[in-house]
């Protein structure tokens, strides 16, 4: 919704401390905060005077009239898409604003690369204040593929990962390196036909998780990607092979 309005995105996790919250939407100056009902009050104490909050639930969304047809609104290449937050792990956290060429040419990118069609079923798990959700979200239906959102803080559990990636036939999935090490060790040598494509980033991908991979899930695909934030979430990738040997390059 806010993409196709012409604005940019912040996304906030409200399980971050208030004190966090309130420091980043001080420095980003959004004009518009968007919230649950539930979350009003936690909101209320600390975002700062100027900001507009709105729930997106209960009767009175105002989402629940507002017309069904596209927005007119004109954007151009060089408008920020998005503002994502840095960790802040070497000093206060910082502002990364992407504009939508920027993305799009990832998504572009993306598809040439490793393409989807709309058979394919592709698995939303990453939280959405980290870059990595962005492609899960908006690749899958730029061509019609098949979008499954994971439950909140499915990402972090390699049982319930097993599970909706064998009863939702998911056939794209993004794994942080060791998550990926989790799930090859929940999967124990039980057969497991799918995904046909994996894609990682965050950390390095050892020999050993390769190795694991190939040995664990024949005829797929795995890809290792790496970038910073700044770079519209990756620069470089790199394809694994079940015989290559060796570390595993970053590109």
């Amino acid at each position: 919704g806010t993409v196709k309005s012409g604005a940019a995105s912040l996304p906030l996790d409200p399980g971050n401390p208030a004190a966090r919250l309130a420091e980043i939407v001080q420095a980003a100056r959004p004009k518009l905060l968007l919230c649950t009902q539930a979350d009003l009050p936690k909101v209320a104490a600390w975002v700062p005077m100027g900001v507009e909050v709105r729930a997106i639930d209960g009767a009175e969304a105002s989402w629940r009239v507002a017309p069904i047809t596209r927005p007119a609104a004109a954007v151009s290449p060089s408008q920020l898409a998005y503002v994502i937050y840095t960790s802040g792990s070497t000093g206060t956290p910082k502002g990364v604003m992407i504009e939508h060429r920027a993305i799009a040419s990832r998504l572009r990118w993306g598809q040439r690369t490793t393409p989807l069609d709309p058979s394919d079923i592709v698995l939303q798990k990453t939280p959405y204040t980290f870059d990595i959700s962005l492609y899960e979200l908006f690749w899958p239906l730029q061509v019609g593929a098949k979008l499954v959102l994971a439950a909140p803080g499915g990402h972090r559990d390699p049982r319930y990962m097993l599970d909706v990636l064998t009863r939702q036939q998911v056939s794209v999935v993004h794994f942080v390196p060791s998550m990926l090490g989790a799930f090859l060790a929940e999967l124990d040598g039980k057969p497991f036909s799918g995904p046909r494509l994996a894609l990682c980033s965050g950390e390095a991908l050892t020999a050993a998780h390769r190795d694991r991979f190939f040995a664990a899930i024949h005829g797929a695909r795995l890809v290792n990607l790496y970038g910073p934030t700044e770079a519209a979430v990756e620069v470089a990738f790199w394809e694994c092979h079940p015989h290559q040997t060796g570390p595993v390059p970053i590109g």
